[in-house]
């Protein structure tokens, strides 16, 4: 830059005086005569001559011994005179200085000079800042520092002499080796600041320049030199930024001697002074070169006078080099942190959109970053650098490699970064990964999103970062004083990288590792190093002990296991993956070590950590819906954990229940239902099933009723009932209730139907035969036991067996509604007469048929052998009975005198009625009392349950008005919680809801999107659907044959994506319009009715109709999925504008698709706060294969969880339905009634 320019002679030449050839003490007689004849007040000087002979006084009185105090009153003559440059001068300045200012001014600053050559620069150190001369010193340099800053009438002469005098001086201090100084700290301070002003008020000419530049490449040894270097740069690029970026850009805040200046610069003297320091010291890199920075003048010489130096490399000023280049990579970091709008203290990273791209950091530091990256290896450039790399530059190697990787972090969507730049940079990493864990804890630091921008070729570093990261989360190279960051924050950066990298070796399974050096270990398939992913990221949840860090491990953990299996069912006929993988490295064995683990610590180590035992507690839940194969013995250890789980926590003292340990049980009881589900078998284990009995009943009562096997079980009626809480005794009766209905069994009829039949009593109609208006008039209703409603049909003939009394029964209770057809026959089904079995007991449940049979569903409770006799098998007695009393003789007796009776009326018979008749049996009874038949079976008539208050029985008014109503009402709450999934797709750049809201109509979507959409659910018809559809005016509705919706479906939203398991709804919608959730929600007023009824039960206060957030009572949660094709557009997702009340969203997911063909990941709350729930979190990259089902898993357990923090009172869907069978059986019953009464009805 400066190579066509010369430099400038900046030290002064020896001038002579009359008084230098006088004996020394004759002359020193005359400068204290010169100097005590100068008053303080005014000068009597009066003609430029004579000032000029009084300064050539003062300049050789500056020569006398520093230790006189002489020296002292001549430079306080000078500052006192050089004061007439400032706006307040001293009162003592002759007359011809003020006339003549600037040219005495640099007469003065010449002879100034002559002072700093009596410093012995051998012996400065930290203790002279006390001795005279220093002090001197000091006072004459505070005093140019100040004219620099404050002077309004120098010249640019001036400017010149100021600026030469300082490069002087600093030369004579700084050049020569040795130590440093308070003396050498304030030459560097005063030179920087002067240096900036004459910037600011005269830009120095470019052969300044030059010489500037020269002099302080022999001053590179010095710390003083390199810090105020970074701080003027950084200084100047935070004026910078302002004018380059404006105002939104992150301002970089400073708080130093350099910033603190009051300098007014223009942009153009902003860029060119900062240009001009930042090349300052030359090639940074070269710092880390004794060579290169001894192969000055003055290191030459005193090679050449000190015995103890051999070569000038050897000095011992050069021992502080290695800091002195650390500290410059550190502020040639802090400068790449400010381009990039970077902030250090931020997790995960972020960059300023404003940012520059790539290509113009690189081309500004990159020549520095790279030779200082690739210190100590034959590619630094440096010919006299060894194989061997020094650690004393560990730490500004380290810096650069950051540095890198951080510009290369910073890449934006469609950026193309420069060919050799990237070979480069991998090159470094790769090299930096093996170097040590100084090194590669600094790539893993700032690299956590590297492997999702699309790199060109990135994919070589997959193996270097495996092993890397295998190396800091095994807890083997976290050590604080070798990698200079606390573990915690090491490790939670690795995981950072691990959620981008444990997708490459599965995706990636048919390449190879590429060798970039000759002794790389041999290619070997990228497939492979699936069990290394896994293995480490196990072994590192087994050593985490930081909650942040678990939660992030499990959800990586939960995609890697599940991604793992998805491939082995779809490639199960391939010998690909055989040949490929490890025995071991199945999804079976991954589960099973997995849930080993977890289960382990979820008891051991999270029970008291609330999150962290819930994405535990999701992470067992996704294994439980997994598609791999499980080993039965696993899965009934992974149940009894969990049920182990639920009694630690209920059995905590009291002051430690609080609401978060009610919810970690909550969680674990719909964990417990998830597995039960799945996995029905688990129900005909014996001791599974007394495991999830055991702690329903410890939930809903607060003890168990046989601790031990020995202990004497108590009996429900002797027990004190004290539930843990209200809110965990529902979620044990959820449970309890789902085991009662052998759960995972699904009627083939339609997927609504899995726990809640459609039939209603409208449909039963047709099959009764009536003609009926009124749906209830057929049936007659009854409230039993305060928490059901049973809806038994008056008659109903059979057209096969008239003779066999047949009833349809309707069940509606807290679970869902049931049908039922009833039929009383004294013979089993296709048999014509009883068969000559002696009696005897039925024994437990009727054995099961063999496992080809499907025509009935599986038991889930294992058979159960009667031991014991009751009163009923005894009624008849034996002949060994009564032995004494009984005679067997006189029944035979009885027997022949009864024959002789009967013969004696036959022949009675015939003699008066010669015409002989034949008996014949009666015509059996077509009618019957259906209700009777069927109460009574049920055992619910008799005497002591219908005096019972609590398990009483209570006939329904069906003529009061609005029975139907609101029975139709009832059917209406839903049983299984139901939310919905908004899912937009957003183009590049947009951030307007009317261009994203378009989109949904587009017919050119990518086929990727579109695939998300059909992995996320099925397509439904609105009109035809009966469950959730985003909307309670068209959930849950099923039309009549023949019937049709009276609100014409729009053409919009006539068809909605939906997925539906046992307990969970989701409704996905691709809106083309505004989603208004207020129109969406609770409208109906007899579900605002129960809603307000649940919380009055269960709280003091009064239900509302529309809570806030926090309180608000509502099943549907909402979850947003926006699929954007650049993620930097995620800070201008106009949420509020698509989703008005955008805080009833309780997630945002973003999901990006990269060039791989993998997903990345981005989730945040309605607050832009990133959330970390299982399986999805943030900054992970997945297969597009699992894509589909992550997102709704994520959405459930999103779901689930805003449900526990916001509802305080775990409305549920069942216990909503309880209190609103309660208030329907309150509005209609006949509690005034009397019993007998009520059987007469029966009757009739």
């Amino acid at each position: 830059m400066w190579s066509e320019w010369s430099t400038l002679p900046v030290h002064p030449h020896e001038a002579s005086s009359v008084l230098d050839k006088l004996p020394p003490a004759e002359s020193r007689k005359v400068v204290l005569s010169v100097v005590s004849s100068l008053p303080s007040s005014s000068s009597p000087l009066e003609t430029e001559q004579e000032v000029s002979w009084c300064l050539d006084v003062l300049r050789h009185g500056l020569q006398i011994d520093p230790c006189d105090s002489l020296t002292q009153d001549c430079v306080n003559m000078y500052c006192q005179w050089l004061s007439v440059l400032l706006p307040m001068p001293a009162s003592n300045v002759p007359i011809p200085i003020f006339q003549d200012a600037n040219h005495i001014a640099r007469k003065m600053l010449d002879q100034l000079y002559q002072l700093f050559k009596k410093v012995d620069y051998d012996q400065l150190d930290e203790s002279d800042s006390s001795s005279l001369l220093v002090t001197l010193c000091v006072q004459v340099l505070r005093l140019l520092e100040k004219i620099g800053q404050q002077s309004a009438v120098m010249e640019r002469q001036t400017w010149h002499s100021l600026l030469s005098l300082l490069l002087s001086v600093s030369d004579l201090i700084l050049g020569q080796p040795g130590p440093g100084g308070h003396l050498c700290y304030t030459v560097v301070a005063v030179l920087v600041h002067t240096w900036l002003a004459a910037c600011a008020r005269c830009f120095p000419e470019p052969t300044m320049w030059k010489t500037f530049i020269t002099m302080c490449s022999g001053w590179r040894h010095r710390m003083e030199l390199v810090s105020h270097w970074s701080k003027v740069n950084l200084t100047l690029l935070a004026k910078q930024l302002q004018f380059m970026y404006g105002p939104q850009f992150p301002a970089l805040t400073q708080d130093t001697c350099c910033s603190n200046l009051h300098l007014e610069m223009s942009p153009e003297c902003v860029a060119q002074t900062s240009f001009r320091f930042l090349h300052l010291l030359g090639n940074l890199a070269e710092l880390s070169q004794p060579k290169l920075v001894s192969s000055s003048q003055p290191f030459l010489q005193a090679a050449l006078v000190s015995p103890d130096v051999i070569e000038p490399q050897s000095h011992p000023c050069l021992d502080i080099l290695p800091d002195i280049f650390l500290q410059a990579m550190r502020g040639l970091f802090k400068m790449v942190q400010a381009y990039l709008g970077f902030d250090r203290s931020a997790a995960p990273i972020q960059f300023s959109p404003l940012r520059p791209r790539c290509n113009s950091i690189l081309h500004l530091f990159g020549p520095w970053l790279f030779q200082a990256a690739l210190f100590g290896t034959k590619f630094d450039g440096f010919s006299s650098t060894t194989s061997d790399f020094d650690e004393k530059y560990g730490g500004g190697r380290a810096e650069a490699l950051g540095a890198l990787c951080l510009i290369f972090s910073s890449k934006k969507l469609c950026e193309e970064i420069e060919t050799p730049y990237l070979a480069r940079f991998f090159l470094a990493v790769q090299l930096g990964l093996k170097a040590g864990p100084l090194l590669s804890s600094s790539v893993l630091r700032y690299s956590g999103s590297l492997m999702a921008l699309d790199l060109p070729g990135a994919n070589v570093l997959t193996p270097h970062l495996v092993t890397a990261l295998k190396s800091v989360l095994q807890e083997e190279n976290t050590d604080h004083s070798v990698t200079n960051m606390a573990p915690t924050y090491i490790r939670q950066c690795s995981i950072e990288v691990a959620k981008t990298v444990s997708v490459l070796p599965t995706h990636f399974a048919g390449m190879t590792t590429l060798q970039l050096l000759e002794d790389d270990a041999s290619p070997v398939p990228v497939a492979l190093l699936r069990g290394e992913m896994f293995n480490f990221l196990l072994s590192s949840l087994q050593n985490e002990k930081e909650p942040e860090n678990c939660q992030q491990l499990l959800a990586t953990l939960s995609f890697v296991v599940e991604l793992q299996a998805v491939i082995e069912e779809a490639d199960d006929n391939s010998s690909r993956n055989k040949t490929d993988l490890k025995d071991d490295d199945s999804a079976t064995n991954w589960i099973t070590e997995l849930l080993r683990l977890v289960c382990h610590r979820l008891i051991s180590s999270w029970s008291t950590d609330y999150p962290t035992s819930l994405s535990a507690l999701e992470l067992l839940t996704g294994l439980a819906t997994s598609s791999a194969e499980q080993e039965g013995m696993e899965c009934k250890r992974a149940l009894r954990w969990i049920c182990d789980f639920i009694v630690l926590q209920c059995n905590r003292p009291p002051p430690a229940h609080s609401r978060d340990l009610h919810s970690s049980i909550i969680a674990a009881f719909q964990a417990c239902l998830t597995w039960l589900a799945h996995r029905p078998s688990l129900l005909e284990d014996r001791e599974c099933l007394l495991s999830v009995l055991e702690v329903a009943e410890l939930a809903i009562s607060g003890s168990k009723s046989q601790v031990k096997s020995s202990d004497t079980p108590i009996l429900k009626e002797d027990k004190v009932l004290s539930p843990v809480s209200k809110r965990v005794r529902c979620a044990a009766e959820d449970v309890l209730s789902a085991v009662m209905h052998k759960v995972g069994y699904v009627p083939g009829s339609s997927v609504a139907e899995k726990v809640s039949t459609q039939l209603t009593e409208e449909s039963l109609l047709v099959k009764l035969g009536s003609d009926s208006i009124d749906p209830t008039e057929e049936f007659k209703y009854f409230l039993c036991d305060k928490s059901y409603i049973l809806a038994i049909s008056r008659e109903y003939v059979a057209n096969e067996d008239i003779s066999a009394p047949t009833a349809m029964l309707l069940i509606r209770g807290a679970s869902g509604k049931t049908a039922w057809m009833l039929q009383l026959r004294n013979t089993k089904l296709g048999e014509a007469v009883v068969k000559k079995d002696p009696p005897s007991r039925p024994v437990g449940h009727p054995k099961r048929k063999p496992e080809n049979s499907t025509s009935v569903p599986p038991s889930n409770f294992p058979a159960v052998e009667v031991k014991e006799k009751c009163a009923a098998d005894t009624v008849i007695p034996t002949l060994n009975q009564d032995s004494e009393e009984f005679d067997p003789w006189s029944l035979d007796n009885i027997i022949c005198e009864q024959v002789k009776s009967e013969e004696s009326i036959i022949n009675a018979t015939e003699t008066n009625d010669p015409e002989k008749k034949s008996c014949t049996e009666p015509e059996p009874s077509g009618t019957f009392q259906t209700a009777r038949l069927v109460l009574s079976q049920l055992g619910l008539l008799s005497i002591p349950r219908l005096v019972d208050e609590e398990s009483s029985l209570i006939e329904l008014k069906t003529s009061s008005p609005g029975f139907w109503e609101d029975l139709k009402s009832l059917d209406g709450l839903n049983t299984r919680t139901y939310d919905t999934v908004l899912v937009y797709y957003v183009k590049t750049g947009q951030t307007s809801a009317t261009d994203i809201l378009a989109n949904s109509l587009s017919a050119n979507l990518p086929q990727d999107y579109l695939n998300l959409l059909s992995s996320l659910g099925w397509q439904v018809e609105v009109a035809e659907h009966s469950g959730w559809t985003g909307n309670t005016k068209t959930s849950w509705n099923v039309p009549s044959s023949g019937q049709h919706s009276s609100e014409p479906a729009r053409s919009d939203n006539s068809h909605v994506l939906y997925w539906s398991d046992e307990f969970s709804e989701l409704a996905i919608l691709v809106p083309c319009e505004t989603y208004l959730w207020h129109e969406t929600g609770l409208e109906s007023d007899v579900m605002a009715d129960q809603i307000s009824i649940c919380s009055n039960m269960d709280s003091p206060g009064l239900g509302r109709r529309l809570p806030s957030r926090k309180e608000r009572v509502s099943d549907d949660q909402r979850v947003v999925v926006a699929w954007m094709e650049n993620m930097e557009d995620v800070l201008k997702f106009p949420l509020s504008q698509l989703v008005p009340g955008y805080n009833s969203v309780c997630l945002v997911i973003f999901l990006q698709p990269l060039a791989s063909g993998l997903v990345r990941v981005k989730l945040a709350g309605f607050n832009g706060k990133p959330k970390c729930v299982v399986p999805l979190v943030d900054g992970l990259v997945v297969s597009p294969l699992v894509v589909g089902k992550m997102v709704r898993q994520t959405a459930l357990n999103s779901s689930r969880r805003a449900r526990l923090e916001t509802d305080r009172y775990h409305h549920t869907p069942s216990t909503r339905r309880r209190s609103a069978v309660q208030l329907f059986g309150e509005k209609f019953g006949t509690k005034d009634l009397e019993i007998s009464k009520m059987f007469e009805s029966l009757f009739n």
